[in-house]
């Protein structure tokens, strides 16, 4: 059961209570000035309750907005690594190259010196 519902519920019971329908026989145990007030008080309870179901459900929104958001940018980040790996694979690749090359000059070099 919602919070709203439960201020409807207990709305309608204070009402009812604080308002008896006329009978002429007995008096109000309330005055209707307190009577008033307390209602007056259960319907800005129910409007700030409805207020805060609102923001709760604004909040769940955007809650599940940068959950979203976080997935992309877990897969973003995952195919930056990837692609920064790749890098790393053909600059090793190309200094084994390069460091082949200076040995095999090296060997060229001491042969004929």
């Amino acid at each position: 059961m919602c919070l709203s519902s439960v201020c409807v519920v207990s709305h309608s019971i204070l009402c009812s209570s604080l308002f008896p329908s006329p009978n002429p026989s007995s008096s109000p145990s309330l005055p209707l000035v307190k009577n008033f007030s307390l209602f007056n008080h259960v319907n800005r309870l129910s409007t700030e309750v409805d207020k805060l179901e609102t923001n709760n459900g604004d909040i769940q929104a955007e809650i599940d907005k940068y959950k979203g958001s976080g997935v992309s940018s877990d897969n973003q980040r995952r195919r930056i690594i990837r692609e920064l790996e790749e890098r790393i694979k053909k600059t090793d690749g190309r200094a084994e190259s390069y460091t082949k090359k200076y040995v095999s000059q090296l060997e060229v070099y001491f042969t004929y010196s």
